[in-house]
């Protein structure tokens, strides 16, 4: 039962991954697809840098804790806590380097900004969180919950790479050059997990 519910979420994983391709493709109207949503949540006009560093990130705690007899519920809140304290360092360390490269006392402003900015690093913890959910509902165990949450950052690793390049009018092995490349980050974080396991 449980490689039937793993199958099941890669495979809404393809299906999302092929979604946003295509959406980025097509320029479709992208005020009336639910697609759209997904992409404006996890896929940010700025700072898609911070996408990156976050899956990243989070890829990074999930192989620390795989080792661990934490819960899903606790894996989940020490994943949403990291990723949430890392973009709020970000930011403050944003804020303040704006205000003293203005050589302005550091506003209200100047934190929101560096807030806004770096929200995608915070976001990036959300496919973890889903995968680690299905977990916590008995749906599967929490290793595979682990494994399914690692799997998609990886996937994800490669959208961010690709994407980035597109947005840079890269050619189509261009893309895939640098999906490939971004997306070997997190594969060195699974062999870690291989090794570690």
């Amino acid at each position: 039962m449980t490689a039937f519910w793993v199958a099941i979420s890669i495979a809404l994983l393809v299906v999302w991954v092929f979604t946003v391709v295509d959406l980025f493709s097509r320029h479709l109207d992208r005020r009336h697809t639910l697609a759209w949503l997904l992409i404006v949540i996890l896929l940010p006009r700025r700072n898609l840098a911070g996408s990156v560093y976050g899956t990243i990130l989070v890829s990074s705690v999930i192989v620390g804790l795989s080792q661990t007899d934490l819960t899903a519920g606790q894996i989940m809140a020490t994943v949403a806590v990291t990723g949430f304290v890392f973009g709020l360092a970000h930011a403050w360390s944003n804020a303040l380097a704006r205000s003293a490269s203005d050589r302005q006392a550091l506003a209200v402003d100047h934190v929101m900004d560096g807030i806004r900015h770096e929200w995608p690093m915070v976001s990036a913890v959300l496919p973890a969180l889903v995968a680690l959910a299905l977990a916590a509902l008995g749906v599967y165990s929490v290793k595979t919950g682990l494994w399914v949450a690692l799997i998609t950052n990886t996937v994800l690793l490669f959208c961010w790479g690709a994407i980035l390049r597109h947005r840079a009018g890269a050619t189509t092995f261009e893309r895939f050059m640098a999906g490939s490349t971004t997306a070997a980050l997190g594969l060195m974080l699974v062999a870690l997990k291989v090794l570690v396991h």
